[in-house]
């Protein structure tokens, strides 16, 4: 009995990552930071796509936790409008003023941080 609740929460823990990645592809598709690419923190605009002026969506590891992103938030006085627990991100918005790609630079090399887009403004038809 042990071996099958041990292989029903491997199979709960696949799962949810599956559904973390799913949304992220989903909700930020196109402009994605990560380390590897920090100079170039905001992806050019592709025709007809258009950008929220002051949010971020920020995602973390769920490994390492959401603490290291919070006290950043904090620190550079973001405000939080929305957590996505199940993909494990942040939607934020940056203060007025503050530059969204320095903003975007600087959340990149937080302890924790996967992945930080720009909010797209997607139009329903």
């Amino acid at each position: 009995m042990a071996k099958k609740i041990s292989h029903s929460v491997r199979q709960m823990h696949i799962l949810q990552h599956c559904l973390s990645f799913l949304m992220i592809v989903l909700t930020c598709s196109g402009c994605a930071v990560n380390r590897d690419s920090a100079d170039k923190v905001v992806a050019e605009q592709r025709a007809g796509t258009r950008y929220s002026k002051n949010t971020l969506m920020v995602f973390y590891d769920t490994h390492i936790g959401k603490e290291p992103l919070l006290n950043a938030f904090k620190k550079m006085n973001c405000e939080v409008l929305h957590e996505y627990r199940l993909s494990c991100g942040f939607a934020i918005k940056v203060p007025d003023g503050k530059s969204l790609r320095k903003t975007a630079k600087r959340l990149t090399k937080v302890h924790g941080v996967t992945y930080v887009t720009r909010d797209q403004i997607q139009k329903l038809q």
